[in-house]
């Protein structure tokens, strides 16, 4: 199933798990947009510093040395502004993260 868009957006996206990191590209590049791939937050930034025309960060939240929110936080010193959709599959909303 492939959908167009009617803007191509520049996402990068986060996840310590390969295979939801993978899927989760699929779905976006089936969709029409360039997807950068990061399995970590430090990763994520280095990619990001390459990259610094993002439209979208797509983040775990919960990831070994740098937590999603952790993440978010450096992001938005560069990158402020920059819309972000923190995923996790706990049932509770890190504190700090604001909803909407």
């Amino acid at each position: 199933m492939n959908a167009s868009v009617s803007q191509r957006l520049s996402i990068l996206a986060v996840d310590d798990e390969p295979l939801i990191l993978i899927n989760t590209a699929a779905v976006l590049e089936d969709m029409g947009h360039q997807v950068f791939e990061a399995q970590s937050g430090p990763e994520a930034l280095e990619l990001a510093r390459k990259n610094p025309d993002l439209d979208l960060l797509i983040t775990d939240q919960s990831m070994p040395s740098m937590s999603g929110m952790e993440l978010i936080d450096c992001m938005a010193k560069e990158w402020p502004g920059l819309p972000v959709i923190l995923a996790t599959g706990y049932s509770q909303i890190p504190d700090g993260a604001q909803q909407g």
